[in-house]
């Protein structure tokens, strides 16, 4: 069967470094709207189960549909139950209205009686039919606590393939609200899904584990922590922990490691409680990422890259210390460069705001900037057409010029006042007022500026800018530095 999932780019747990952006309240307010935008989309924590990708793409009337639906509930009754849940399954997957009607109709009780077969062809072919049913439609919470022992009942079984299902099940149950996770909760699923991912055969049945690890990421996605707390409370810290050193990283079950790692480990709460296993966590998470920004496989390697890379971003977001601690990573910056690089701009700006997240400790700005392949790119990065990414750029040209005079005067002999200079022609009013305090902060930092700025052959700009009616902040502050040059 084939995994349907929509691959979701934006992430709750994504926090902003401590820096000057954190000011610039303005990017922050459009990240919340997207928050908000992606919890109404739960469809997306859902995955439907099919054989091919033509299945669900055929298209039917409502008429045809109802019809289908109906048929099925009758052979249901004559007992010819393979046929009746295959026919089910597939019109789950075409139509979420064909799941609403089965519902309606109380089409559960039979489903469900279908899971005291002692039959096992019977049994797969129920459980795979509750999947599709769990992705298209939310389930009560009546129905589903009526539901859900029977499913956790399996996967403390003994067949492989109805572990894997089961698991799937969770997973589209815990995307669903943070009540369906409570109650799964209530009802003891972490313990026997930890087990499943600990048992020594985790990578050899690879699909069971994607299915687990599946419904691990859903079900750590609660609001609470509750379910967080019980994951690591069941030791899930060393599973995870050799999940990620001995899964390659070419193999599927790498994303939802990588989100799991993320969800656990983007949470305040875990890192006032078990802030001890930060250190290893983010050595992994690095090492992972830096083979998975190798890979030649280019689609594989877009697909898995982005959990790690908000691992790392957020990790190193919530403290000072712990930025110093990756700095000490020998692989952290020349992974960090691959990906700053990268032709795939969603990666570059990821990579961007780790390099944000990181500059915020001022002895790891310096680190950075010392380096003329990281400057560089920089550079580069503050020409992008992506105002975002424009802005973010001179963001860390800002916070470097702060460091000291001797770090200002090593910027001016490595062109700074060209960037920025040219950048006084951007139309965006923020980074046009940020070139300038960053150009103001090199001159007041520095005898040389003064100098190189009047003999640049970028300087028309500032003088442009004192003239600029446009906005009367950028003609005070370019106003300010004419003056200073006196």
């Amino acid at each position: 069967g084939l995994m349907m999932a929509a691959v979701v780019h934006e992430d709750r747990y994504k926090h902003k470094g401590k820096t000057i952006s954190e000011i610039k309240f303005t990017t922050k307010a459009s990240v919340k709207i997207d928050q908000s935008r992606h919890r109404d989309r739960i469809i997306l924590n859902k995955r439907l189960k099919i054989e091919s990708l033509e299945e669900a793409e055929t298209v039917l009337s409502a008429e045809e549909e109802l019809e289908k639906v109906t048929y099925a509930a009758t052979l249901l009754k004559q007992g010819k139950k393979v046929v009746a849940l295959t026919i089910l399954r597939r019109c789950f997957a075409r139509d979420p209205n064909s799941s609403r009607n089965f519902l309606r109709n109380d089409g559960l009780q039979t489903l469900q009686s279908c899971l005291l077969s002692t039959d096992s062809e019977v049994l797969h072919a129920a459980a795979w039919c509750i999947i599709n049913l769990a992705a298209g439609t939310s389930l009560s919470l009546k129905n589903m606590s009526h539901l859900s022992p029977l499913i956790l009942q399996f996967l403390q079984g003994s067949d492989p393939m109805m572990q894997e299902l089961c698991a799937w099940i969770v997973g589209n149950l815990a995307g669903d609200s943070e009540k369906h996770r409570n109650i799964l909760l209530q009802q003891g699923c972490v313990a026997p899904l930890i087990a499943l991912v600990s048992s020594q055969y985790h990578l050899s049945l690879e699909a069971r584990s994607q299915s687990v690890l599946f419904a691990l990421v859903n079900l750590a996605r609660d609001k609470n922590y509750a379910c967080v707390r019980c994951m690591l409370d069941s030791s899930l810290f060393n599973h995870l922990e050799m999940m990620l050193t001995t899964t390659s990283a070419s193999c599927d079950l790498c994303f939802e490691i990588g989100w799991l790692t993320n969800y656990i480990y983007s949470r305040q709460e875990t890192y006032l409680e078990h802030g001890d296993q930060y250190s290893l966590i983010l050595y992994s998470v690095i090492e992972k990422l830096s083979q998975v920004i190798c890979l030649e496989d280019k689609v594989q390697r877009d697909k898995v890259v982005l959990p790690y890379l908000h691992s790392i971003g957020n990790i190193i977001g919530f403290s000072p210390e712990i930025a110093l601690i990756a700095s000490n990573f020998q692989n952290f910056l020349p992974t960090l460069f691959l990906c700053l690089t990268c032709d795939i701009e969603f990666i570059q700006k990821e990579s961007l705001w780790i390099l944000v997240n990181f500059m915020a400790e001022p002895s790891c700005r310096v680190v950075v900037i010392l380096q003329p392949r990281f400057l560089n790119i920089i550079y580069h990065l503050c020409e992008s057409t992506d105002q975002e990414t424009t802005l973010n750029a001179v963001y860390l040209l800002e916070d470097a010029s702060k460091v000291s005079s001797w770090v200002c005067q090593y910027l001016i002999e490595h062109k700074i006042l060209d960037v920025l200079l040219r950048l006084l022609t951007h139309s965006n009013l923020q980074i046009l007022e940020t070139a300038l305090d960053t150009l103001m902060d090199v001159v007041i930092g520095t005898v040389q500026a003064r100098t190189a700025l009047l003999n640049a052959e970028e300087f028309v700009h500032l003088q442009s800018a004192a003239s600029n009616e446009k906005y009367t902040t950028v003609m005070e502050k370019a106003r300010f530095i004419i003056d200073l040059l006196k």
